[in-house]
């Protein structure tokens, strides 16, 4: 009887153990999947993707569908997406042509904010006094050595309103001349009580007049305007690198100044 017993039990701990490895993984540590930071979000609010066990050379495909309520901007194995519809959405990513993985996402309404009893905020907030600190991002682009350049930004000083938004003007003309103009802040009727910095609801992306958003190796002009203050610098890419050339430590900050690719 003695034996029975301890027979079933190393039996049983064996199943536990193999259900244990299928769970985490641990049976195919080579498994490709997408992973989400979350896979239900707020439209308009952005979500991280990535392809998991991918090298540097691997080429990923990014598609959503249903399609025309989506944004996304992707880099190497990674991804930014954002829904400006509620739904379920299925994205996919097609690993140097393979059948493409999925991840169901599903995009919820935005919360209505509660009515404002103290005052009316609505309306347009100077920038006087306040600061603007910039993240640089890049894409790697279909051509060899072409890369699409993009920003990320926030408010140094806080404001009463946590949802008010961070309003500006952005181009990129014919000769990869970066220009970006931080207009003022955007306050709402409904406001969410903050204090807190200003995001960029969505990433500063750029497009030429005729449509593409990659440029190749070279050193592009970049300028960035706030509160009649003109800052001046460059974009310098790289086979190995995106640089930003950017003396300024107050006014306009970006950080990292260099980025490898």
């Amino acid at each position: 009887m003695k034996k029975l017993t301890y027979a079933f039990a190393t039996l049983l701990l064996s199943v536990l153990f193999f259900e244990a490895c299928n769970k985490t993984g641990l049976t195919s540590p080579n498994t490709r999947e997408i992973v989400a930071t979350k896979t239900t979000i707020v439209v308009n609010k952005l979500d991280s993707l990535a392809v998991t066990n991918i090298s540097s050379t691997d080429s990923i495909l990014w598609t959503v569908s249903p399609t025309g309520s989506n944004t996304y901007y992707s880099r190497s194995g990674n991804a930014v997406l954002s829904f400006t519809k509620a739904g379920t959405y299925i994205v996919s990513a097609s690993v140097n042509g393979a059948a493409p993985l999925t991840l169901t996402i599903t995009a919820t309404a935005a919360p209505v904010n509660p009515a404002d009893t103290v005052t009316n905020h609505s309306g347009l907030l100077p920038l006087t006094g306040d600061q603007i600190s910039l993240t640089p991002h890049y894409q790697q682009g279909p051509v060899t050595d072409s890369v699409s350049v993009w920003f990320t930004g926030t408010t140094i000083n806080t404001y009463a309103c946590s949802n008010s938004e961070l309003k500006f003007n952005y181009s990129l003309d014919a000769s990869n001349h970066f220009v970006i103009n931080f207009a003022n802040v955007q306050q709402f009727a409904t406001c969410t009580a903050g204090p807190s910095t200003i995001p960029t609801r969505s990433p500063i992306t750029f497009l030429q007049r005729f449509g593409s958003q990659y440029i190749v190796n070279g050193t592009y002009p970049l300028t960035i305007k706030l509160n009649g203050t003109t800052y001046t610098g460059s974009v310098i890419i790289t086979t190995t690198t995106v640089t930003i050339n950017w003396t300024y430590t107050a006014g306009i900050t970006i950080t990292p100044l260099v980025i490898t690719r």
